[in-house]
């Protein structure tokens, strides 16, 4: 590059306008266009030469490393032309550096004017990639179809994402070419250029590491362990990648990467909350790094939107155990009241398992039981003792116990969020009382006073000793949550059993003895106070009926004039049966008790219409045997199952069964023990209850549809509600179809096509 004589230069100004002409003209000469489009080509040619191949990274690296070394050269020669032209000139210094850094601006522009976008960042993505590599962080490249954060809530619990890799490899770049390449991208002004890439590939190391490291991790907490990674790593590569981009540039990167961080790790987190609620307290650190996560980013909306579809998808539909929801809903209950103290998401995300499991039949049976079960494993276990306290008329302390229960001092407002979460104001206390929250399920505490009626009275039915301490506390607890006015008829359920128990050790002590000691003991009720029972009327035997008659004389003698009245069905029996080769222990109903009675080769020939052979063995036809217990067959033939399975009796074929003389092998479900109480404890069903209660508007139901044919169960209920409102017809839609579809299942009515018509 010649420069030829410049003359005399007259005043300074014209020597500096002389000099920027001459600059001018010495850049357009360094640079051209066509020869910085010539550059971008042969990296073009380079990269669609080598694209997937082995060494695709290491060539395209070596390219660009050459290329910009020589245009750095090219800046370098035109800097050091400008120089000797300046001291030509007479050009002080600082007009000269103004001069000239305006000159090398303009090569820099024309080399960014030439160069294909498109092409120019796909190449600084395979440099960067292998500058990234230098400092151990591997970029794992997706599809832009398969990425693994989708906004689509259904794909919000996928679960077959690809396993992201992130060994490092071998890096191209050593320390030194890296120092190097970073210096000639910044001095051609390329480095300012290539932020948007830069910025792009950190975001994915970021999520890759994320990734491989806490993915379906819940027992520990990872969260300090990645910042300690963007410390320690993280930020000592984007000192190097960036360096040359000014100091702003690299702290506005540093931001982004962290804010990055915390989103992605939440994103993660969010996407797999289903299963960390599942494993909670398991997850408890999972929780809280999610806790301090959008405690940053403020992604709680899209946290209700991603839990709420993933409770929709996996946990709402009819193959799921209405204890499986309820432990799930309760541990959303836990875990969401960690992530937000204000009850903000937890209203948003239980609303739709709330109207679930408020539509479920047996979810107060669930809650019920859980509620009194004494184990530890129990999914409501300790929740009596760790939420109770006086509620007065309300559901339970914390929400609706009054205005002591309010910690005011501790109040936290709702975050301002947008969209699906309403800014609600209430105490954390409230939040987090999960029993009221069950009973709020149904806006009232009547139906679980109800169900715990039903249930307490199965458990007291089911005592043989009078040992009622658990209940005792259960009933004692749930008496400071509900009141004690709702938990009288329990209370008085069990005096019932206390009450029993003495009047059972006077009567064993004052009758009996010898060889009529008395075997009987009895659990007296006070019909009025207990749910309905069912009653299952059949003959005892006469020995089982003697001792109850000399059980009732004894009571009578004690409560005079009060009488007893035995409910035969319920209660249970212990036998010994005695075979040829072995005896057998079990306890069984007393329907039970009283068939296998029957099979007594005595006690069959007393009654009659049983065939006894010579060893012994009693035979009864079904109908024969069913009219002597006094029941139908029916029931015979399903009672009759229990003593097959015991191999008791045999099937001798023409419906009839007959005894055996050696037990042999019993099967192992079926050898002693309860295995003979029947499943139905005998107490009605809050669901038989309300159909017994809908009996009354049966006659209604048939003159409706006597008078005008077949309607739809909506029809029926809107008249109902019009012409017995004054019998107090309070029925919801639900339970009239329900008690509409037990008419049909007995016959008594039709149903097709949506309407329900009297059968022809």
């Amino acid at each position: 590059m010649a420069l030829e004589a410049a003359g005399t230069v007259g005043t300074g100004a014209e020597a500096e306008a002389l000099f920027s002409a001459y600059a001018r003209a010495i850049a357009d000469e360094a640079l051209p266009p066509q020869r910085a489009r010539d550059v971008w080509s042969g990296l073009l040619e380079v990269l669609e030469a080598k694209r997937g191949c082995d060494d695709e990274a290491g060539v395209v690296v070596g390219s660009v490393i050459e290329a910009t070394g020589k245009i750095v050269g090219l800046f370098e020669a035109v800097a050091t032309a400008l120089d000797t032209l300046a001291a030509a000139l007479g050009i002080t210094p600082e007009a000269a550096e103004s001069r000239q850094t305006a000159a090398l601006a303009g090569l820099q522009a024309a080399l960014q004017v030439a160069l294909p976008h498109t092409l120019f960042e796909e190449v600084m993505a395979v440099v960067y990639k292998e500058a990234l590599l230098v400092f151990g962080l591997s970029v794992v490249c997706r599809d832009d179809d398969d990425e693994e954060y989708d906004d689509e809530d259904d794909d919000a619990e996928n679960d077959d994402e690809d396993e992201a890799a992130t060994s490092a490899g071998s890096a191209v770049l050593g320390l030194d070419s890296l120092t190097q390449l970073m210096h000639q991208l910044s001095v051609l002004g390329l480095a300012q250029a290539s932020v948007s890439v830069v910025t792009q590939l950190l975001y994915r190391v970021v999520e890759a590491h994320i990734l491989s490291q806490a993915k379906g991790e819940f027992e520990e907490a990872w969260l300090d362990e990645l910042i300690r990674w963007m410390e320690a790593d993280v930020a000592v590569a984007v000192e190097a990648v960036v360096k040359g981009c000014g100091n702003a540039t690299v702290a506005h990167l540093r931001e982004r990467l962290w804010f990055h961080m915390y989103e992605a790790f939440g994103e993660l987190r969010i996407r797999e909350l289903f299963d960390i609620i599942v494993d909670f307290p398991d997850s408890a650190p999972a929780v809280e790094d999610l806790r301090r996560a959008l405690a940053r980013t403020w992604q709680h909306e899209r946290l209700v939107d991603v839990l709420s579809a993933a409770f929709d998808k996996r946990l709402l539909h009819l193959g799921a155990n209405t204890v499986d929801i309820l432990g799930q809903y309760v541990s959303s209950i836990k875990v969401l009241t960690r992530l937000d103290p204000s009850g903000v998401m937890l209203d948003s995300v239980s609303h739709g398992i709330r109207n679930y499991l408020k539509n479920r039949e047996d979810t107060i049976r669930c809650v019920v039981t859980s509620l009194t079960d004494p184990s530890p494993t129990s999914l409501l276990g300790g929740e009596l003792v760790s939420a109770s306290g006086p509620t007065g008329s309300g559901v339970g302390g914390g929400r609706g116990g009054g205005a002591a229960n309010e910690d005011y001092d501790n109040w936290t407002p709702a975050p301002l969020e947008s969209g699906a979460l309403s800014a609600t104001t209430t105490a954390p206390a409230a939040r987090t009382d999960i029993l009221a929250m069950l009973v709020n399920i149904y806006g009232s505490q009547e139906l679980f006073v109800s169900e715990y009626k039903v249930l307490l009275a199965s458990k007291l039915l089911a005592i043989t000793d009078y040992n009622t301490d658990d209940q005792v506390r259960n009933s004692e607890l749930l008496k400071l949550r509900f009141g004690e006015s709702s938990m009288q008829p329990a209370e008085v359920m069990l005096k019932d059993l206390a009450d029993s128990k003495r009047i059972n050790a006077y009567v064993h002590s004052h009758e009996g003895g010898g060889d009529n000691e008395l075997v009987v003991s009895g659990t007296v009720i006070s019909r009025l106070f207990w749910p309905p029972l069912k009653e299952v009327n059949f003959q005892l035997p006469p020995a089982m009926a003697a001792q109850m008659e000399t059980y009732a004389k004894a009571f009578h003698s004690l409560k005079t004039p009060r009488t007893l009245s035995f409910l035969p069905n319920l209660g249970s029996v212990s036998l010994t049966l005695e075979f040829d080769d072995t005896e057998l222990e079990v306890t069984v109903s007393p329907l039970l008790a009283t068939i296998i009675s029957y099979f007594d080769a005595k006690t069959a020939a007393a009654v009659g219409g049983a065939s006894i052979a010579v060893d012994g063995t009693v035979t009864w036809p079904a109908r024969a045997l069913a009219k002597v217990v006094g029941i139908d067959v029916a029931l015979l033939r399903k009672q009759m199952v229990y003593w097959l399975a015991a191999s008791v009796v045999v099937d001798a074929g023409d419906e009839c069964y007959a005894s055996v003389s050696v037990l042999g092998d019993a099967p192992s479900s079926s050898a002693g023990g309860a295995g003979g109480m029947d499943a139905d404890s005998g107490v009605a069903s809050l669901e038989d209850q309300k159909a017994e209660e809908m009996r009354v508007y049966q006659s209604y139901v048939n003159g409706m549809l006597g008078n005008l044919g077949a309607l739809p169960a909506e029809r029926i209920h809107n008249m109902l509600k019009m012409f017995v409102a004054n019998s107090g017809y309070t029925a919801s839609l639900n339970e009239l179809i329900s008690f509409l579809n037990t008419l049909v299942r007995k016959e008594e009515l039709a149903f097709a096509d949506g309407m329900y018509s009297l059968p022809k």
